[in-house]
């Protein structure tokens, strides 16, 4: 594959990597490799090592990916912060947003030039206590279709909402200051819809919702903020430990669907 990539108005690319398969010595040498000094002390500042190695995949996999646009060391990329926590890209100026997940099974990194972008990956879990966590983020609307389903289905109702909530306030960067009762979802096979609160909404932002069941315990939403009008193309991308003697490699995957 070329060194670099480019990407059209119209395009997001998506960068998955799966933690589990990144855990030999020299793979993680070469992920260390990939994070600055004070990204590597503010890793070792986890307490689990599941959740100090998912860190590490993550941060690892937005310098690598995005320097791939950028054509720039991954070290050279300097990242800022909005007031509620989102990162973006300081130095290179550039056009490019992003935004990043993870699970403990998926790591998934999303790169676009539309103006505002939010990913969330999210492992289904069977947990009554989540049902009931769903009256302090869900509207009636959205609670009264969850409630007619019934057992594990249940679950993935839940999980299909929370998943298009959180990619959407991670899109706009306001947090939780947007409550999420406000967010009127309603799932469709991959195009989702999104309605808000009067008071939530800004006349100048177009925002587009995809959800996708990626395996049978896991939901991907990606949400933008479109603006062309040209139909959107989801590429992806796998990360991956390289063969030869460059750091890593990365591969096309198939490309998310964006209708039935």
């Amino acid at each position: 594959m070329n060194n670099t990539l480019s990407l059209n108005k119209n395009q997001v690319d998506v960068w998955q990597a799966f933690p589990m398969q990144l855990q030999d010595p020299s793979t993680l040498a070469q992920l260390q490799s990939l994070v600055t000094v004070e990204e590597h002390q503010t890793i070792l500042q986890c307490k689990r090592p599941l959740e100090r190695h998912t860190k590490l995949v993550t941060r690892a996999l937005a310098r690598y990916a995005l320097a791939k646009y950028l054509t720039v060391d991954p070290l050279e990329i300097v990242f800022k912060k909005s007031l509620h926590g989102k990162p973006s890209i300081a130095s290179p100026e550039c056009e490019l947003s992003f935004n990043l997940s993870h699970s403990a099974d998926f790591v998934m990194c999303a790169i676009t030039k539309q103006a505002q972008i939010g990913i969330d990956v999210e492992k289904i879990r069977y947990k009554p206590s989540l049902l009931k966590m769903g009256e302090t983020v869900f509207n009636q609307q959205e609670l009264t279709d969850i409630a007619s389903f019934t057992g594990p289905a249940q679950h993935r109702r839940f999980f299909d909402y929370w998943t298009l909530k959180e990619s959407f306030v991670k899109a706009t960067g306001a947090g939780l200051t947007t409550p999420l009762q406000s967010i009127t979802c309603q799932p469709g096979h991959i195009k989702a819809q999104l309605q808000l609160a009067t008071e939530f909404i800004d006349r100048d932002k177009h925002w587009q919702c995809y959800l996708w069941p990626i395996s049978q315990q896991h939901r991907l939403a990606i949400t933008l903020d479109k603006q062309h009008p040209e139909p959107t193309d989801i590429r992806c991308f796998h990360f991956f430990p390289a063969t030869s003697n460059t750091l890593f490699d990365v591969a096309p995957s198939e490309p998310l669907p964006l209708s039935a």
